[in-house]
């Protein structure tokens, strides 16, 4: 069960291939608009010809106080996705009480093993009942976005639990990041646990999100621009030199 995360660990460490790409982001989380914690995420992509395999090593940690509750939660969160949605290991702690989600997808089904005080349990729940997880939502290289769908089964990352709802269009807008404006795309996804608002770059960078995490509205945005897509590249705005020779 841990091999695959044994190989993925091993892609992000000191002796990661010189060809990996490896980008680091930043969201500001914020609960009624005020900063609550931050979330990291590591990306490293290993290429090998057409083929390329993506490690999100994320970690979150959001201190608040709301109303009279107190909320002191963590998590370290690493997935390994390539064609096939994410398998992950999440680890949490929400006010002291820990647990842990560590999901494989496979052709035969999604084993899902779930860790807490009461001991560990796992099933393999069939295919078509997850479509993706919350570990995709944050993966700019994943295939399998909310633009694929108009109703999505979603397996939560945080709590384990699969969340099914309808997913509305929201067109094109814009996030400012400090002084500069990001052109995103939004997507709306309603479940049991309320309605979740997610705005990606053109090059699928999660640029800010609204989304109910534990009975709480948590907003996240970048604390930066979203990093460049594989496309971009400088132009030069000189004038060339043309040598002309002779035939």
């Amino acid at each position: 069960m841990r091999a695959w995360l044994v190989v993925g660990l091993s892609l992000i460490g000191a002796d990661a291939l010189a060809g990996d790409d490896v980008q680091k982001v930043t969201w500001d989380l914020l609960i009624d608009g005020h900063k609550v914690g931050t979330r990291t995420a590591t990306v490293t992509t290993e290429r090998k010809g057409d083929e390329s395999t993506r490690v999100i090593e994320s970690y979150t940690q959001v201190n608040a106080t709301v109303g009279p509750i107190s909320l002191a939660w963590r998590q370290r969160l690493t997935s390994v996705s390539d064609r096939v949605p994410a398998s992950f290991q999440s680890k949490l702690d929400e006010n002291g009480d820990p647990r842990n989600v560590s999901v494989r997808w496979q052709s035969e089904g999604w084993s899902v093993s779930l860790g807490d005080r009461r001991g560990n349990r796992t099933q393999v729940v069939a295919p078509y009942q997850i479509d993706l997880s919350t570990a995709d939502l944050i993966d700019p290289g994943s295939r399998w976005r909310l633009d694929r769908y108009t109703h999505v089964k979603v397996l939560s990352a945080e709590t384990g639990d699969i969340w099914e709802g309808p997913v509305e269009a929201l067109g094109s807008g814009t996030v400012e990041i400090g002084v500069n404006p990001v052109a995103v795309e939004g997507w709306a996804w309603t479940s049991p646990e309320g309605r979740s608002v997610f705005w990606y770059s053109d090059d699928g960078w999660l640029v800010h999100y609204e989304m109910r995490v534990l009975g709480h509205t948590v907003e996240g945005v970048l604390t930066q621009a979203p990093p460049a897509g594989p496309d971009a590249f400088a132009v030069s705005t000189g004038n060339p030199k043309v040598e002309v020779l002779d035939l």
